[in-house]
C-alpha cells in the first residue's frame, strides 16, 4: 500500500498544539471553540481524509494495474504457447540424410548451402514460415509486416492445415495485385486468363498442348512451342496489362536448346521483354532499347525452372528457382504503351521465338517480395502426396527357416544447415509491426493490446545440432488506464529447437 504524503497527528502532538493555542489564543466574542482549536480540528479531519483517500486510490490503482497486467500477460502467454506448439510441430521432420541414399522427400528439398562434407538442404514446402526464415538467413528477403502478420494470424490454426503443401494456383491468386494468370492447361485453342480481367490470349501457329506441366502434384498441363516465330499467343491491349514501371512476372519454363534469344513474354514500344538470352541467362530488356538486368547464373535445358522478375522503378530483381540471381542493373523506365502482350516471341519485331514448354504465366502490377517468390517456388516443387496403397490378399503362410540374426543397423546420421554464419552466432530479424494488430486477432485480443518490438532470432552451435528459432515481442495495453497507470507492457519470448533444416 502506498503511504500518504501527510502524517497522522498523534494525541501528544495535539496536546502540544493545545498548549500553544492557549498561549496565543484570542477568544471569539461568542462561546465555543477558539479559532486555533477550530483549525486544529479541521487539520485532524483533513489528515484523516487524506489517509482514507490514499488507501482508496492505492487499492483502485492496484486493482487496475492487476487487471492491466493480467490482460497483457494472458494475451502474451496465449500467443507464445500457440506459436511454440506450431514450431515444435516441425520437429516431426528430421534433417537431411547423408547416408548416400536419398528418398523422394530429400530430393524435393531446395538447396540451402554447400557446407562440406554433407549436402545440406531445407525441406521448405511444408513450413511456410521456416522457408521464409531460410531465405532471410541467406539475405534474400526482409521479415516485414506481411510475414509477421501471417505468423500471428495463421499459426494458431491446425498445424497440418497451415503447414501442408498448398495449391500453387491458390498461392498465386493469394498475392495481391494479380492482373493476369494464364495457366497454360488448355487442350487446344486460346489461353484463358483465370483472373476477373479476362485477358484471353489468341493462339497462332502450331503449339503443342497438354504436355507435362511444371507443378509437382498438379494435373494441370503445359504448352510446348517449336521455336518458330509464327507460333505464339497474343492478348489485345487492356488497362490491366498496362503495368508500366512497377510489375512482377512469374513463369515456369523448360528450354530445349541454348544459342538464341527466347522470349517468354513481351510488350512492344517501350515495353518489356522477359527472356532467356543466347547464353542461357535470364534477362529483362526494355523493348528495342537496352538490357536492364541479366541473371548471374544460367539455366539447364531439359528441366523446368521457375523464373521471375520484379520491378519497382529502379529496383529490379531476377529470380531462378526461388533464388535471387540479380546481376548488375542498368535501369530503364518501362512505359504503359497501350499495345498487345505476347507469349512466345518478341512483340516488337516477331523475332526471338521460344523453344520448349511454358507453364503458369502470371503478371502483377506490384513488385513481389523475395518471400513471395520463395513461397511460390516452395509450393510449386512440393512432392506428390504419398498415394494410398491398395491392400493385397494375404498369401497362405508357408514354413520358413529361422533367419540368421543380423546386426542392428547404425542409426542414420543427420546434418543441419548452419543458419547463422559461424560458430553459433546469432542472427536477428526485426519486424515492421505497423500493420500487425489488424491481422492478429486469432492469437491476441487486438482490441485491448498492441504488438510492438517483434523480432525473431536464429541460433545454432554447429551442423550437428538443429537451429533454435527465438520469438520475441512486446504487448502494451491500449488506451489510457486510469489512476495514473499510463502504460502497462510486458515482453514475451521463447526459443524452440527446429529440426526441419
Amino acid at each position: 500500500m502506498q503511504k500518504s504524503k501527510f502524517k497522522i497527528i498523534t494525541l501528544a502532538q495535539l496536546a502540544t498544539l493545545g498548549v500553544y493555542a492557549k498561549m496565543l489564543s484570542v477568544k471569539h466574542k461568542s462561546s465555543g471553540f477558539t479559532l486555533i482549536e477550530l483549525l486544529v480540528v479541521i487539520l485532524v479531519i483533513f489528515s484523516v481524509g487524506v489517509l482514507i483517500a490514499s488507501v482508496l486510490f492505492s487499492a483502485l490503482r492496484g486493482a487496475n494495474k492487476t487487471n492491466t497486467i493480467d490482460t497483457v500477460r494472458r494475451n502474451g502467454n496465449s500467443a507464445i504457447t500457440q506459436m511454440s506448439r506450431m514450431i515444435r510441430y516441425s520437429q516431426s521432420f528430421d534433417g537431411i540424410s547423408v547416408s548416400g541414399s536419398e528418398d523422394s522427400y530429400t530430393k524435393s528439398c531446395v538447396s540451402l548451402a554447400a557446407i562440406p562434407p554433407p549436402m545440406v538442404s531445407v525441406p521448405s514446402f511444408r513450413l511456410g514460415l521456416f522457408s521464409k526464415l531460410a531465405s532471410l538467413i541467406q539475405g534474400f528477403g526482409n521479415l516485414g509486416e506481411r510475414e509477421v502478420s501471417s505468423l500471428f494470424s495463421k499459426i494458431s490454426k491446425d498445424p497440418k492445415t497451415v503447414f501442408a503443401a498448398g495449391s500453387y494456383s491458390t498461392a498465386v491468386q493469394a498475392i495481391a495485385g494479380l492482373k493476369a494468370y494464364w495457366r497454360m492447361g488448355e487442350a487446344s485453342g486460346n489461353l484463358t486468363d483465370t483472373t476477373a480481367n479476362a485477358n484471353t490470349m489468341t493462339a497462332f501457329g502450331t503449339p503443342t498442348y497438354s504436355v507435362a506441366g511444371a507443378i509437382s502434384g498438379d494435373t494441370n498441363t503445359a504448352i510446348s512451342l517449336p521455336q518458330a516465330s509464327a507460333t505464339y499467343f497474343q492478348a489485345p491491349n487492356s488497362a490491366s496489362l498496362n503495368v508500366a514501371d512497377t510489375f512482377s512476372i512469374v513463369a515456369w519454363i523448360k528450354i530445349t536448346t541454348i544459342g538464341a534469344h527466347q522470349m517468354i513474354i513481351s510488350r512492344p514500344i517501350d515495353g518489356y521483354d522477359f527472356r532467356v538470352d543466347a547464353t542461357g541467362h535470364l534477362s529483362l530488356v526494355k523493348t528495342w532499347v537496352s538490357i536492364i538486368v541479366t541473371s548471374t547464373t544460367t539455366m539447364a535445358t531439359g528441366s523446368y525452372h521457375m523464373v521471375a522478375v520484379t520491378k519497382n522503378g529502379a529496383t529490379v530483381k531476377l529470380y531462378i528457382d526461388g533464388m535471387d540471381r540479380t546481376g548488375v542493373v542498368s535501369n530503364r523506365t518501362i512505359s504503359a504503351n497501350g499495345s498487345v502482350t505476347q507469349i512466345g516471341r518478341n512483340a516488337h519485331d516477331t523475332l526471338d521465338p521460344f523453344g520448349g514448354s511454358i507453364d503458369e504465366v502470371a503478371l502483377w502490377n506490384v513488385a513481389l517480395t523475395a518471400g513471395d517468390i520463395s513461397t511460390l517456388y516452395s509450393t510449386g516443387t512440393a512432392p506428390n502426396p504419398t498415394p494410398t496403397l491398395t491392400p493385397t490378399p494375404t498369401p497362405t503362410p508357408t514354413p520358413t527357416p529361422t533367419p540368421t540374426p543380423t546386426p542392428t543397423p547404425t542409426p542414420t546420421q543427420y546434418h543441419y544447415a548452419r543458419v547463422t554464419g559461424f560458430d553459433g552466432g546469432q542472427t536477428t530479424f526485426s519486424c515492421d509491426t505497423s500493420g500487425i494488430a489488424s491481422n492478429s486477432a486469432s492469437l491476441i485480443d487486438t482490441s485491448s493490446v498492441d504488438v510492438s518490438s517483434c523480432y525473431f532470432t536464429c541460433t545454432q552451435s554447429d551442423t550437428f545440432f538443429p537451429p533454435n528459432i527465438g520469438i520475441n515481442f512486446t504487448l502494451t495495453q491500449k488506451g489510457n488506464p486510469q489512476f495514473f497507470e499510463n502504460k502497462a507492457s510486458a515482453t514475451f519470448q521463447t526459443s524452440v529447437s527446429v529440426r526441419n533444416y
